[in-house]
């Protein structure tokens, strides 16, 4: 038969240690002791014997107590310590383990899932915190780079989505006279390599209660975020993710993002759209002053359109693409708008202006280019308005340019403008007849005017 072993108190209570010591340490001798006293005849308290019995049983007792007493303190200790390094920020054991088995041993335990906790929210967040600082770098740079809100929000939304991790996303903007949907910006493709289909019931809850929707990923369907584009009291559109690359839902900290970035996107689309009317209405304005230079002088009627008809033609002997085509039109009809300053004296004289007039005079382009200059649309007109007298020997005006110094665009317009005013009556004199006017072209080619284009534009006259 096996004889029967004593059982560890390793695996028992906090609570029966404790009364397992103090008995050891204070009842069990007690206990000896009035027996001894008051129930044993037998025993000679005062000889030796007994008295080293008595003596090394206490000492025992007291031994026994107080190692249980100190491991469970030990333990107690040492979570402690653990505790106020990991508040402090220095860790210095990834899991805690104790010698005990009950409460304490729970405790370490437990001490050991928050850790882990902790570390991973702390892991997430420093995630959260570069993406959110690699979102506003990209959107900063966007801002400052890009004139284009097309753009703008084809970057918004690329970063967006990788931010967030989604493999689709779309920008929806309502039209203002249909009042629906249009989809402005996609990314991503679907599995059939198609630009994703946002549910239109989706959208238009969105739409049409202002409020974001966050639909958990369920079986075969996708995670999916749609949040209103507000303005004000308006919805002007939303935005829109789904499918989050690692198959999980999206979660309400990306609803937060995505809300916050939604705010900021409505403020751009909606200032461009001020923008854009406040710049048609210069445009329309800037035009009209130009018209008024021609109407305040009779002789100058036509000019603009046909220096329009003439750079054209010449752009076309060159074969310079349709965004040049528009810079030489556009220039053609703005060149002289400056001349909206100048006194009808000085437009309208009717003989060969002065030193001082003149100086006058050559200050047009300057002023023309200054018109222009506050709109970001007109801006690439500004250096043909400004350089529209310059002359290839580098005597012209206002900034003697020469050469190759002066673009191909304001050699044409040079050449075109001197033509029509040439063929053109002046209060001062007669019009020249186009032969005339050809051979001036001839005799200051090289000098005022571009060889090459002097010579295309007489084959084309």
């Amino acid at each position: 038969m096996d004889k029967p072993k004593l059982q560890s108190i390793k695996n028992d209570s906090l609570i029966r240690k404790t009364a397992l010591s103090f008995l050891l340490t204070s009842i069990v001798p007690i206990l000896v002791l009035i027996y001894l006293l008051f129930f044993s005849s037998d025993v000679n308290l005062y000889s030796s014997k007994f008295v080293k019995i008595t003596v090394a049983l206490l000492i025992a007792s007291a031994i026994a107590g107080f190692e249980i007493v100190r491991r469970m303190i030990k333990s107690v200790i040492l979570i402690n310590r653990e505790v106020k390094a990991f508040t402090e920020g220095k860790p210095r054991v990834q899991n805690l383990e104790v010698d005990e088995s009950d409460e304490i041993k729970e405790l370490a335990l437990s001490f050991n899932r928050i850790t882990k906790q902790l570390q991973d929210n702390i892991k997430e967040l420093e995630a959260s915190k570069s993406m959110m600082q690699n979102m506003v770098l990209k959107v900063s740079e966007a801002i400052t780079s890009f004139e284009d809100i097309d753009r703008f929000l084809d970057l918004i939304v690329e970063t967006m989505s990788k931010s967030l991790r989604a493999k689709q996303a779309q920008l929806l903007l309502i039209d203002e006279n249909s009042k629906k949907l249009n989809v402005k910006v996609s990314y991503g493709l679907n599995a059939s390599g198609q630009p994703i289909n946002i549910s239109e019931g989706v959208a238009d809850s969105v739409a049409k209660s202002g409020k974001p929707i966050l639909i958990p990923a369920t079986g075969n369907e996708p995670s999916l975020i749609g949040v209103p584009l507000k303005y004000g009291n308006r919805i002007i559109g939303i935005l829109v993710v789904q499918e989050k690359d690692d198959g999980q839902s999206f979660n309400n900290d990306d609803l937060i993002l995505l809300s916050d970035l939604a705010s900021q996107t409505a403020s751009a689309v909606e200032n461009q759209r001020l923008h854009k009317d406040a710049e048609t209405t210069y445009i329309q304005t800037i035009s009209a002053l130009a018209m008024a230079v021609e109407a305040r002088d009779t002789y100058t009627r036509g000019h603009c359109k046909r220096m329009a008809d003439y750079s054209l033609r010449l752009a076309d002997a060159f074969g310079l693409d349709e965004k040049s085509r528009k810079l030489l039109s556009d220039a053609s009809v703005l060149h002289d708008v400056g001349k909206i300053g100048m006194s009808d004296e000085i437009l309208r004289k009717s003989h060969q202006l002065s030193g001082p007039e003149f100086e006058i005079i050559k200050e047009h382009p300057k002023i023309g280019e200054n018109i222009l200059k506050p709109i970001a649309s007109l801006r690439p007109l500004c250096d043909l308005v400004r350089h529209h007298h310059e002359w290839v020997d580098g005597s012209g005006y206002p900034d003697g340019l020469k050469g190759d110094k002066i673009s191909i665009l304001v050699k044409i317009l040079a050449v075109v403008d001197a033509f029509d005013a040439m063929t053109s009556d002046r209060p001062y004199r007669k019009a020249l007849s186009v032969d005339q006017a050809k051979a001036e072209l001839i005799k200051y080619s090289g000098t005022h005017f571009d060889k090459e284009v002097v010579e295309k534009f007489i084959k084309l006259i």
